[in-house]
């Protein structure tokens, strides 16, 4: 092979790979100071053209976070993931090996990633919150025990015309912690509560009698036991 059909091989094949679409699943790491996050992100464009998407980062309890402000243009694609790690952008390129090469920018800071395709994507259905049932409606106060301290939590459920319910989460230990709750979901009596941006889920069963929510608190590593009872009036 001569040297000038060798070099149009090598620039076909560049080609080829710069203009492979970024529609996929791709998994890899970002690199934040001291340590390494999975992250696995899904891109994928509908019939009208529009970009979806939605990243998985298993260390930090968030799977299926919605992106926002999807770009892409050519080799170049950026994204938000709003609600979780602070608003976090995603800035990256897809690069002459098949990779995305980029960065996660936020309040200033940057982590470099770098994530590998691994197949089509499977970007996760925005998530909604259902309704709760009449007898969840209002005030439930528990208390559980969090490295040997006690932790008390109050959790505030409405439901709202025509849509699913909205609810608050308070958490007193050593100071009080007030925090919206994005998630609300109730299946057969099984009432999950997720925070996105604290990678935290409450999830208990309702049980009518004795009137109590009973299940678990998880935050990261923290795991422990907790059970609601209706607020007294």
């Amino acid at each position: 092979m001569s040297l000038v059909s060798e070099f149009l091989l090598i620039l076909t094949t560049l080609l080829c790979h710069a203009a492979e679409p970024v529609a996929a699943r791709w998994e890899g790491i970002v690199r934040i100071p001291g340590k390494e996050l999975r992250l696995v992100l899904d891109l994928a464009q509908d019939s009208g053209g529009r970009w979806t998407g939605s990243v998985i980062v298993p260390e930090r309890g968030i799977k299926g976070a919605p992106l926002s402000d999807i770009s892409v243009h050519d080799s170049d694609i950026a994204a938000t993931v709003p609600g979780v790690l602070g608003d976090p952008r995603i800035v990256a390129r897809l690069a002459a090996d098949g990779t995305l090469e980029g960065e996660l920018r936020q309040g200033g800071n940057t982590a470099p990633l770098l994530l590998k395709r691994t197949g089509p994507p499977q970007v996760d259905p925005p998530r909604r919150s259902t309704p709760v049932p009449k007898d969840l409606e209002g005030e439930w106060q528990g208390e559980m025990t969090v490295r040997g301290n006690p932790v008390r939590v109050k959790v505030t459920m409405a439901n709202r015309p025509g849509e699913g319910a909205t609810a608050k989460l308070v958490i007193t230990g050593r100071r009080e912690t007030a925090l919206d709750i994005d998630l609300v979901t109730e299946q057969s009596g099984l009432l999950t509560l997720e925070v996105f941006a604290a990678g935290l889920t409450i999830e208990g069963r309702f049980h009518k009698e004795p009137g109590e929510i009973a299940g678990t608190y998880e935050q990261g590593p923290i795991e422990a036991g907790l059970v609601l009872h209706r607020a007294a009036k």
